[in-house]
């Protein structure tokens, strides 16, 4: 009987775990990094994360994410290699 009883209760905690367990929040996806090192930007004067952010090739200026590549699809295409040319130099090249 007590064995019973004792293995009753193992599997109501091993079930009741479970559902807690499933109840926990997702975890943050991110297709870039994350950092906590950052400078401002020289063009706005915000706050710039130098993983989304950089450095533009031709004008050598310190750039946030929407003054160095202007859209998602530029990131990525930076990401995959192509020149991080920033929004001010990719206009007045055209």
């Amino acid at each position: 009987m007590y064995h019973a009883l004792a293995r009753r209760r193992a599997i109501s905690h091993i079930v009741a775990k479970r559902q807690r367990d499933d109840r926990r929040p997702m975890r943050k996806l991110e297709f870039f990094r994350s950092t906590d090192i950052t400078t401002d930007c020289d063009q706005c004067g915000g706050r710039v994360d130098l993983i989304k952010g950089g450095v533009c090739v031709r004008c050598r200026r310190i750039l946030c994410y929407r003054h160095l590549h202007g859209s998602f699809v530029r990131r990525l295409l930076t990401d995959l290699g192509a020149e991080t040319i920033c929004v001010k130099c990719r206009a007045s090249a055209r």
